[in-house]
């Protein structure tokens, strides 16, 4: 089982599911997470799960990959080129175009009018009214800021990222733990840079938001992540488990781990685990056993 998610918290009852799993015979895998941190992202973190990091083409593991006792496995999760059902519309803004990422929750329509600086948007204001509101990620969540958009009066909202690379989001509202809620306003998220860009070249220009996802048959984007690297690491598994279907999940793992490529510290380090999956190795110690 591959599962290109995770979080934070964990809990009993998820824990002893994932063991009740592992008991029949499954063998789940897991991201370990991308922030770049020691700390543990569950589900990967529970004992019955494998933990899957992150490497890139020079088999470095890469930035964003957790690191931690917990981690077993890895793949390649940078720069991969992977199929995708979506292929998002840009933000246009005068003659410009940038690579903008529908929010999760937000109202798949589209919205064209002159847009303003919001900066951080903890306050509305205004001059939103009928505007198109770029805001910068950080302070308050993605939530509070439409919510201040829309009090301002402003039709949509752009959000930029405060780190470098692209914005991937979702609205959440503040209960514990979070849970999603939609907007009626269309908002997109881009990059820090194209942010940036917009800021210092394209004031006065008519913006067009649309958070219309726009599906595809055909679509692939390079895309970074341990979510890439896991499935990586699941289709091995299975690939090798086909050649001996009698085998268990341990036997599987056990012959995933003794012939992983050693690409970190000697043996089982905590940024790789026991390294990066080697299909024919694992085949060839799987039907030896």
């Amino acid at each position: 089982m591959n599962m290109s998610l995770g979080g934070a918290n964990s809990s009993t009852t998820e824990r002893n599911a994932f063991q009740t799993l592992a008991n029949n015979g499954v063998l789940s895998i897991a991201a370990a997470g991308n922030s770049g941190n020691a700390t543990l992202s569950y589900p990967a973190s529970y004992p019955s799960v494998v933990s899957v990091a992150a490497v890139d083409q020079n088999n470095v593991k890469a930035s964003f990959s957790q690191f931690n006792a917990e981690v077993e496995l890895s793949g390649p999760g940078v720069d991969t080129l992977s199929t995708t059902p979506l292929a998002n519309d840009p933000l246009v803004i005068g003659n410009s175009q940038f690579a903008a990422n529908p929010i999760a929750g937000s109202r798949q329509t589209t919205a064209s009018a002159g847009w303003v600086n919001g900066g951080l948007c903890t306050a509305s204001s205004s001059t939103w009214r009928n505007k198109v509101v770029l805001c910068q990620r950080g302070t308050n969540t993605f939530n509070d800021k439409v919510t201040r958009v829309k009090t301002g009066g402003g039709l949509a909202m752009v959000v930029y990222n405060n780190v470098d690379g692209p914005l991937s989001a979702a609205f959440f509202n503040t209960a514990t733990p979070p849970q999603p809620v939609t907007s009626t306003l269309p908002a997109v998220g881009i990059s820090k840079a194209d942010g940036e860009t917009i800021i210092a070249s394209l004031a006065g220009q008519t913006a067009t938001v649309d958070a219309t996802p726009s599906v595809s048959n055909v679509a692939y984007e390079n895309k970074s992540g341990t979510s890439m690297a896991t499935p990586h690491v699941a289709g091995a598994a299975a690939v090798v488990w086909s050649s001996k279907p009698t085998a268990t999940a341990q036997q599987v793992l056990e012959a995933l781990e003794t012939t992983a490529l050693d690409i970190d510290a000697a043996g089982r380090d905590n940024n790789t685990g026991w390294g990066l999956v080697q299909i024919p190795a694992a085949i060839a110690e799987l039907q030896s056993q």
